[in-house]
């Protein structure tokens, strides 16, 4: 729109200008359709891989069913969980998750930190917090000298995954 202009295009004048170009069309109808889901705090897209459904909350009910029949809880768009609160769902599936893994919470503000690789010094994404993965202790720019006490340092895969086997 420019900006002394306030008419709007409808679809018909749209159709207009692509001339006979379906696609084009299709893709017009796909954004604008995209577009009044975001805008709508009572319309989320489906979490389905591959589907293009939306879930629209009526009546503040939180069981979902897109219009291709998936079921989702409208508030943490996790499968229908009849007998579970949405915290409890999103717990267990983080559980699940973190098996296996390198996972330790940042010892300043508590938050998850996965490690698959590299050196034991470590910034905190949420509070910019550098710490020491092999000892927790705050990183300085001498942490890993010999009188400071921490074995941390270490280079390479092998020695990455002898420290976390203890």
């Amino acid at each position: 729109m420019m900006k002394d202009c306030s008419h709007m295009l409808n679809d018909g004048i749209i159709k207009k200008l692509v001339k006979n170009n379906s696609d084009l069309y299709e893709r017009y109808h796909k954004f604008k359709r995209n577009k009044l889901i975001m805008n709508n705090r009572d319309t989320k897209f489906c979490p389905e891989v591959n589907c293009s459904g939306c879930l629209e909350k009526s009546d503040e009910k939180i069981f979902i069913k897109c219009e291709f029949g998936h079921q989702y809880c409208f508030n943490c768009l996790k499968k229908w969980h009849k007998t579970k609160n949405c915290e409890e769902v999103v717990d267990e599936d983080f559980k699940k998750w973190k098996k296996g893994k390198f996972i330790k919470k940042c010892p300043n503000c508590k938050f998850w930190t996965e490690k698959n690789e590299g050196c034991n010094h470590m910034t905190c994404r949420a509070c910019n917090y550098e710490w020491c993965w092999y000892c927790s202790g705050k990183y300085t720019y001498d942490h890993y000298s010999r009188w400071n006490g921490c074995i941390g340092l270490q280079s390479g895969k092998y020695i990455f995954s002898q420290l976390h086997s203890k």
